[in-house]
């Protein structure tokens, strides 16, 4: 499989110096990320290894720049194009001085999600062709008029060029090339006003050398005008919802959430920092309601529904920064503990202030002790798992349930495990605690905490039994491959 990709730099990007002033295009920052370290980050994550940039205008502001990034600077070769001001084509040959094999080609204003890389990587291709990820979804081109056009003749490339007056996709800019591109631009050479990557893409086509592969579903843009940057950064904060958001998070949360992740990424706050917020406002809204009067309890509910809606920031400001990690999910996981064993206590504490009723004392306090010990089993599957995040087990119990030949009661605990979700539960809690209702949230706790514990109970061993035989099938496999060959 291909690992190394060569990244086009060199541009001067004129049409965003509105926006960029005298920052060269690739440092250019979309939702907090320059874009050469985003379109880098996202190649890594699609199975690249290694990188060849290829520089041009401010070439040494964009190199330091990279090699102030102890992950991604070791893996970087440079070579520089004096004639940058000349079309594309040129940059892309002057990495022929340091690429002998088959090779990703990337522009550093082209984003794209990893699976979009990685179906162009998987596609199957002869020795010696190039591919081109092309997008035949032509309704949802935000600039056609600036795109370049791709005529196709099945999955064979027929003409590309941005004029194009009849055309079947759009070229996205993502590119698995031999070094025939090389021969194909060398080719093209003779003009002393440049050659494009297209001229050498078209030369290749006509000798049957260049095939396409649609990227499917998979979002992309380029990003060349300030209008385009504005699409780009829209593009980028849709794709922090969730397909399993619920609905509270999906009409409430996120919308409000995803505006205070554009401060902290405006204010370099990290995931970490944003998670470490939450818990001191979960454990903020613990402290309050254990006064168990009505404006404590009240400002309680506020503030654990404020906690619950930036619970979902440090996600999103970790995706969209691309530096989520299984220790950033750790803590994230840990913080939502922690919050809810400080809630659930001061809820206990501020019912008993208005009761004074030792039984209901008793059975909060065994509650939360259940509940304690039902979040360490699911905390141990996590670690058999390697996984950081608590919807690890969540999507593990709703595939076991949803298995037909399960009991009933499966399925319909499956079907009301969003009873449990904190967006859910934390907004509940809200509406209770300004309706003065804190004997309804202290009901609530003990019901979410009994259909929790039975969920867990009815389904951890044989989730941790299945994770433990994961294990080991994975640890074979790994001896297997170290194991020398004795034929």
């Amino acid at each position: 499989m291909v690992k190394t990709a060569v990244i086009i730099a060199a541009g001067n990007g004129s049409r965003l110096r509105g926006v960029s002033g005298s920052l060269p295009k690739p440092l250019i920052r979309v939702a907090g990320v320059p874009l050469i370290e985003r379109v880098m980050r996202t190649a890594l994550k699609a199975g690249i290894e290694s990188f060849v940039i290829v520089t041009g205008y401010e070439s040494e502001r964009i190199r330091a720049f990279v090699e102030r990034i102890p992950d991604l600077c070791d893996r970087v070769t440079w070579v520089h194009n004096p004639d940058y001001h000349l079309p594309n084509g040129g940059s892309v040959l002057a990495a022929r001085e340091v690429v002998s094999e088959d090779f990703v080609l990337l522009m550093s204003d082209h984003l794209f999600e990893p699976e979009a890389l990685s179906r162009l990587l998987r596609a199957p291709r002869q020795p010696g062709e190039c591919l081109l990820g092309v997008d035949r979804n032509l309704s949802g081109i935000f600039d056609m008029d600036d795109a370049t056009k791709v005529r196709l003749v099945g999955d064979r490339i027929a003409d590309i060029g941005k004029t194009l007056g009849t055309f079947d996709a759009v070229d996205t800019g993502m590119f698995v090339c031999s070094p025939r591109i090389f021969d194909a631009l060398t080719a093209c050479a003779s003009s002393d006003q440049g050659y494009s990557l297209s001229d050498g893409v078209r030369r290749l086509a006509q000798n049957g050398r260049m095939a396409a592969v649609d990227i499917g579903q998979a979002a992309w843009q380029d990003v060349d005008t300030p209008e385009a940057l504005r699409h780009a950064e829209r593009m980028l904060y849709r794709s922090t919802r969730k397909p399993t958001d619920g609905p509270v998070s999906r009409w409430l949360n996120r919308p409000i959430s995803i505006q205070f992740t554009k401060v902290f990424l405006a204010l370099g706050v990290t995931p970490n920092q944003v998670s470490f917020l939450t818990l001191f406002l979960g454990f903020m809204a613990a402290w309050s309601i254990s006064y168990g009067n009505y404006a404590h309890v009240a400002l309680a509910g506020l503030l654990f529904q404020f906690s619950s809606i930036l619970d979902g920031s440090d996600g999103e400001v970790a995706k969209l920064r691309m530096t989520g990690s299984t220790k950033g999910e750790w803590i994230d996981t840990l913080v939502d503990a922690l919050t809810y064993v400080a809630f659930f206590t001061g809820v206990i504490v501020g019912h008993y202030q208005r009761t004074q009723s030792f039984t209901a004392l008793r059975i909060g306090f065994l509650g939360l002790a259940v509940a304690v010990l039902s979040m360490s089993v699911m905390y141990f599957y996590l670690m058999n798992t390697g996984s950081g995040s608590l919807r690890k087990y969540v999507t593990a119990f709703t595939e076991m349930a949803s298995d037909r030949r399960r009991h009933p009661l499966y399925r319909l605990m499956s079907r009301l495990t969003f009873l449990t979700r904190r967006d859910f539960f934390a907004f509940a809690f809200c509406i209770f605690a300004l309706l003065n209702r804190l004997d309804w949230i202290f009901a609530s706790m003990i019901l979410g905490i009994g259909m929790l514990t039975c969920a867990v109970a009815s389904s951890a061993g044989r989730l941790l039994r299945d994770s433990g035989v994961q294990a080991l099938d994975e640890k074979a496999v790994a001896v297997e491959g170290e194991r020398p060959y004795k034929g």
